[in-house]
């Protein structure tokens, strides 16, 4: 019998969620540029942000595949490996935006390692990956890592990639959870960038746009510059539909004439420019200077200004100017400026800010590469080295080049040095990286310029903004929430709170606090591994259970991004780096006899399994499904917000914004002897008539055509499963549900059900919940629910290489290493098992040193 285990929980008594404006107003007296950058830089040092990293085993992915991955976190405050966090949150969200997957990952000297399984995913199709730490949240969910990895249907031969089918639902069919774009309305649009930020009467000004249509695509166009009547200039915009033209503004109005590749055309008015401001300037194609230039309105002209660059929060230039009549021209040195992305913000004495603009510099020094090289084959054993950096940790994953699906466009240098501060997705961002001539420098310029967002929010820093710390810092697992009254005047402070967590190996962890004023109540959890854990709340006053709804704050995942489209194309492959044909030829590489699998062409599809005996299993159903919804699932998060519970129909219409109609199906009973129960009134999904199911079994169709036959003959119709009802009420609530299947294809023209409803009706399926209504019991002063605990980090050998069989291996990962370290000479040697079929070699190695640096593959 296995021993038990029990351990203390460490709480606080008193749980302070609050608004933090650290450092506020200034006082009179201290009107001074200086004050403010000071004020700046002890912001930084009492909350530096965390930026996070994911180095993963491959770019893409197929169903019943494992995702491996390694967790990079960086401080801003010292630029160095590490941070205030050492618990980091790793989400996988589907196409339509519903999350698929979360693992918690321990995190040691700012490294963790983790893996999730793609074994139990419905679809296919683009997904996002994203990490975070609770921290990292009060700066919004910008401030997240976060990528696109395409994830491709199960072959229908294992170890057959010849034909990828990636699933692309159809947007009028299968909603998103996803935010939408914003001010995309016409079918061109358009977004101006002012140098600066404003456009001032008669101060020349860059201008930078970006040209996209209502999908967010990036549109090739020729651009024409009209001021009143007068032809201005013509540019052309690149291939990521970015464009820049100068104009001085006066009283006649700016419009860009735009005639698009595809041949549509419009005019889009420029931003209304300013009568009163100061206008900036930065030339960044000189090689050893940066020139800024500041120009003033009248009512600007004899003041004094600051103009300071920031990088990861720190202030590192700071000059003061006194504006005049004519333009004031002064240089920072390039040598000065920071490697990456900085802020350059133009204030007054009393800290407003006047202009402000992204300036990139080129990392010279703060990148090194890693140097792969093949030494010797012996069998299915590639023996292979490394060199970079003494001493130094790195990721290391090496694929068969021959099943490789796609590309992905960044590593850790690009995120740290340029993404990770810019918002949205930046295409090629590795490209900015490659060198530091004209062209480059150019490119990223116009990249700097189209940025609105801030992740260093210079107000807010110091101090004219609030700053809202909402979410803790996580060095343990923090469980708090809010208890919520369940009667009118219900004391809520002072509430005994009692918390017992337990698994089935027999652990327990317990622990005691008290709720605030606010019923507010929190709780460190010691490392606890797994997501088996069982939680139970108590709530007393003087050992007496009372009754309150025990909400948990566990449900802060930020709403998924809109995907931009540029994410969604197929990005060309390069040359495999490493061949292993010479060997092969030689004989010193051994592989299997059996034929090999070549990717050919991506096909991109929407067919859907159409076999009738298909429907008669659950996971048949759960293979040709569209989307899945878990009520069960989301009743915790009702609860831990103390909302009242909705009928199955109400959360069904929150999910599907197509379903329309009254609801006539909750609490339903269909008659037994009815062998159709159709109902042309009710419910339907866009107009199409739904069939319902419960466990499996047909309950009625809604929305059905008064125009329907019965069978010629029903009683010869072989229907004891698909054709017999439910003999019991169709649930009411959505707690009575486990799982609700919605397949939108048009239904299976030889299910006889079908034929009557009509062929464009599509099949819900509802699975009820064997616990009934359990969670709507009156409250009793007792909260069970689940606790998931720290994510076991797995080793690649032990998951995919036991008891493999050389003729049927079929991995396309050939090795995940995590943790590769050099010696004093910059060197590493490791192995590679090969697989039955590989002839080129992929490869990705990663790494951030503790100083800071980035270590990646060339």
């Amino acid at each position: 019998m296995k021993q038990h285990k029990t351990y203390r929980l460490r709480s606080l008594t008193t749980i302070l969620f609050f608004m933090v404006s650290l450092f506020p107003i200034h006082a009179a007296g201290n009107d001074s540029i200086g004050y403010f950058t000071k004020i700046v830089g002890k912001f930084n040092h009492v909350f530096p942000q965390e930026k996070l990293y994911l180095h993963l085993d491959n770019t893409g992915y197929f169903i019943g595949e494992t995702l491996w991955f390694k967790v990079y976190q960086v401080c801003s405050s010292n630029d160095s490996l590490g941070g205030r966090s050492n618990i980091a949150y790793v989400e996988l969200y589907n196409t339509t935006g519903e999350m698929e997957k979360q693992v918690k990952v321990k995190l040691n000297h700012g490294v963790g390692m983790g893996q999730i399984k793609l074994d139990d995913i419905l679809r296919g199709g683009f997904f996002e990956i994203r990490a975070y730490t609770r921290y990292m949240l009060n700066w919004g969910k910008d401030a997240i890592f976060s990528r696109t990895i395409p994830v491709f249907e199960k072959p229908a031969k294992e170890g057959d990639y010849s034909n990828p089918r990636l699933w692309t639902p159809r947007a009028t069919d299968v909603p998103s959870n996803r935010d939408k774009s914003e001010g995309l309305k016409h079918n061109i649009n358009a977004k101006f960038y002012p140098e600066g930020g404003h456009l001032i009467k008669g101060f020349k000004t860059r201008v930078a746009f970006e040209l996209l249509d209502q999908q967010g695509q990036r549109l090739k166009a020729t651009c024409t510059l009209k001021q009143g009547t007068q032809t201005l200039m013509r540019t052309q915009t690149n291939n990521d539909g970015r464009g820049m033209v100068f104009v001085t503004p006066n009283d006649s109005p700016c419009t860009l004439y735009v005639v698009c590749d595809n041949g549509r055309s419009t005019n889009i008015p420029l931003p209304a420019a300013e009568t009163s401001g100061v206008a900036l300037s930065v030339d960044m194609m000189q090689k050893s200077q940066v020139p800024i230039q500041l120009s003033a309105t009248a009512d600007w002209q004899g003041q004094t200004v600051g103009v300071t660059l920031m990088n990861n929060g720190k202030v590192y230039f700071c000059e003061e100017h006194t504006l005049g009549d004519k333009p004031l021209t002064f240089s920072v040195p390039r040598r000065q400026m920071k490697e990456g992305v900085s802020q350059l913000t133009v204030i007054d004495e009393h800290g407003q800010i006047l202009a402000s603009r992204m300036l990139f510099g080129y990392p010279h020094t703060k990148v090194a590469p890693i140097h792969i090289a093949m030494d010797s084959v012996t069998g299915r054993t590639i023996k292979m080295s490394a060199t970079t950096l003494p001493n130094t940790t790195f990721s290391l994953a090496v694929r068969d080049a021959g099943s490789q699906i796609s590309e992905w466009n960044q590593n850790a240098a690009s995120w740290l040095l340029l993404s990770s501060d810019l918002k949205g997705y930046i295409n090629h961002a590795a490209y900015y990286l490659e060198s530091d001539d004209n062209e480059h420098r150019q490119a990223a310029d116009l990249l700097m310029l189209v940025q609105g967002w801030r992740r260093y929010d210079f107000q807010m820093m110091e101090g004219k903004k609030n700053f809202a710390f909402d979410y803790p810092i996580e060095r343990q697992m923090i469980l708090n929430g809010q208890i919520y009254r369940t009667k009118k005047k219900q004391p809520v402070e002072g509430i005994d709170l009692t918390l017992v967590l337990n698994n089935a190996d027999g652990d327990a962890l317990k622990g005691y606090t008290k709720t605030d004023s606010r019923g507010r109540y929190r709780f460190t959890v010691p490392a606890c591994w797994g997501n088996g854990w069982t939680m139970y709340v108590k709530t007393s006053k003087e050992d007496k259970l009372q009754g309150y709804y025990v909400g948990v704050s566990r449900n802060f995942s930020p709403k998924p991004r809109a995907l931009d489209p540029q994410e969604r194309q197929p990005i060309q492959l390069p040359v495999p780096p490493i061949n292993l044909q010479d060997a092969i030829d030689r004989g010193d590489l051994t592989l299997s006899t059996d034929s090999i699998h070549v990717l050919r062409q991506l096909l991109v599809t929407a067919k859907r399994w159409q076999k009738k005996n298909y429907w008669e299993s659950y996971q048949g159903k759960m293979n040709t499904a569209d989307l899945i919804f878990r009520p069960g699932d989301e009743v915790d998060q009702l609860l831990d917000k103390g909302m009242s519970m909705p009928t199955l129909i109400e959360y069904l219409k929150g999910k599907l914004p197509q379903l329309k109609g009254s609801d006539n199906v909750s609490g339903y009973m269909p008659y037994i002897k009815d062998q159709y129960n159709y109902y042309d009134t009710g419910l339907t999904y866009g107009r199409r008539p739904i069939m319902w199911f419960v466990n499996n079994r047909f309950a009625c169709a809604t929305g059905v055509s008064r125009r329907i036959r019965k069978p010629d003959n029903p009683n010869n119709i072989e229907s004891e499963r698909d054709g017999a009802v439910v003999p019991y009420a169709f649930p009411f609530y959505m707690d009575e549900v486990s799982k609700v299947l919605v397949t939108t294809a048009n239904a299976d023209i030889n299910d006889w059900r079908a034929q009557q409803v009509g062929p464009n009706a599509i099949k819900i399926f509802v699975y009820q919940n064997p616990q009934g209504r359990y969670y709507r019991k009156k409250p009793n002063g007792l909260r069970t629910t689940w606790f998931h605990g720290l994510t076991y980090p797995e080793t690649y050998e032990d998951r995919e290489l036991m008891g493999i069989i050389p003729n049927e291996d079929f991995r396309r990962t050939l090795l995940w290493e995590p943790n590769l370290t050099t010696d004093a000479n910059g060197k590493v040697s490791f192995e590679v098992l090969a697989n039955s079929t590989c002839h080129d070699l992929y490869y990705s190695a990663e790494g951030i040193t503790e100083n800071g640096h980035v270590v990646v593959s060339q």
